[in-house]
């Protein structure tokens, strides 16, 4: 890849993280959290992940390259398959009294 693709799939998690950032930080006002707290929680839980995952990648792809050449398209179908289901039943479901993912443990989950 070249330096191109690796800003724009840079610049998409990043507009991943600011769109749950920005529903978080909404969440956290509605619910009297404080703001602040929140917005260091967030900031920190996805930037430890995100540079973790990335080096975590990068390491785990040159071991197991030949393997997953193979199958790569079905491991990405599935995943998506997933998320979306997940997505597709959550917006199906009636949690509108659920409490905001402002904590360290929900930020995990």
């Amino acid at each position: 890849m070249d330096y191109a693709s690796h800003f724009l799939v840079g610049l998409a998690l990043a507009m991943d993280s600011v769109a749950v950032s920005l529903v978080g930080g909404l969440a956290a006002r509605r619910h009297n959290h404080a703001i602040w707290a929140a917005a260091l929680r967030f900031a920190l839980t996805f930037g430890l992940f995100q540079g973790g995952m990335a080096v975590a990648g990068y390491f785990a792809g040159g071991l197991f390259a030949g393997w997953l050449e193979a199958v790569d398209h079905w491991v990405a179908f599935g995943l998506l398959l997933f998320i979306g289901g997940h997505m597709i039943f959550g917006a199906l479901g009636n949690d509108n009294d659920e409490k905001p993912p402002v904590g360290f443990k929900g930020l995990l989950v």
